[in-house]
């Protein structure tokens, strides 16, 4: 049974109720209208009602959540690509400074810095060979024992 022109609509049972409008208060139109742009601004065409409908759908959390979930994937497929040629046979970086630079690049940590195996090397010399001797049992005791 098709639905008439007056604004009714016929149930699976048969019975005709009036068929509600609904206003969309202003504040949420802004949210509506902001996902418009974003969704433009990512290559898809979607009219208002369609953005009503995908936000009743899904709801705007879940959807910018998805596309920041998706831009990390992207991320890490990318630097995975990039990191696999600086992995030598024995399985270390190869370059560490190239290493740290495709993680920025994708993102993956800001400013955060990664030693050589060279400089991890000297700091444990300079650790061990500071020049001071080191200090015998008795002096070591006395210089950890808790003050009274």
């Amino acid at each position: 049974m098709a639905n008439d022109t007056n604004e009714m609509f016929t149930t699976r049972s048969g019975r005709r109720v009036p068929i509600k409008c609904f206003t969309i208060p202003a504040d949420v139109m802004v949210s509506v209208m902001r996902l418009q742009e974003d969704h433009e601004a990512r290559g898809e065409r979607l009219s208002i009602t369609g953005i009503v409908l995908a936000m009743l759908d899904k709801g705007e959390y879940s959807i910018r959540a998805h596309w920041k979930a998706a831009e990390k994937t992207k991320a890490q497929k990318g630097f995975a690509k990039g990191a696999a040629a600086l992995f030598g046979r024995d399985g270390k970086i190869t370059d560490p400074a190239a290493m740290q630079a495709l993680a920025i690049k994708f993102g993956l940590i800001k400013g955060l810095r990664v030693k050589s195996d060279e400089e991890e090397s000297n700091i444990e010399s300079d650790i061990e060979s500071d020049g001071a001797p080191e200090p015998t049992d008795a002096e070591l005791e006395a210089l950890t024992a808790p003050v009274e």
